[in-house]
């Protein structure tokens, strides 16, 4: 049986664990997040979330447990930008990443979203590999990052 990951709200709890997950070198650099904001401009932002119009994001679950965090941004009429990450390093490579792309594509169409697009880095090559293998084209390459579409 396929494991599967759930999106939940983005609560509290993901946010807290958004910052460790994040300060994690390898999580960081993979993710292309660079120096995280002060914990005030970070409440900042959290509080702001319900006010975004062209942002959603949840958290990722699995077994009940927090481990990661996704969302669109960007969003247009027919068009958004997917990103997403497992923070939870002990359960890459499980294919817990297929899952969260399928529910978030799942998200996508509810919101008549037509084509996602995302950005990744050229060295992240289990999240280049896992895009091709669901339908996501290399687009265009510009300082060290891929731009991959899918039409839905």
């Amino acid at each position: 049986m396929k494991q599967k990951v759930e999106l939940v709200p983005y609560d509290m709890s993901f946010f807290e664990k958004s910052r460790l997950w994040l300060e994690d070198d390898e999580v960081n650099r993979l993710t292309d997040t660079g120096i995280l904001p002060n914990e005030s401009t970070r409440l900042k932002w959290f509080d702001s979330l319900p006010s975004k119009r062209d942002y959603l994001i949840w958290g990722v679950a699995f077994e009940g447990q927090p481990i990661g965090a996704c969302g669109l941004k960007h969003i247009s009429d027919s068009k958004a930008e997917y990103w997403g990450y497992i923070g939870e390093k002990s359960l890459w490579g499980r294919g817990l990443g297929t899952s969260m792309l399928y529910n978030i594509e799942q998200k996508a169409k509810e919101s008549k979203i037509k084509e996602l697009y995302l950005i990744v880095l050229e060295d992240n090559i289990r999240a280049i590999m896992m895009y091709r293998k669901n339908g996501f084209i290399e687009e265009s390459f510009s300082n060290g990052h891929f731009k991959m579409t899918k039409m839905l």
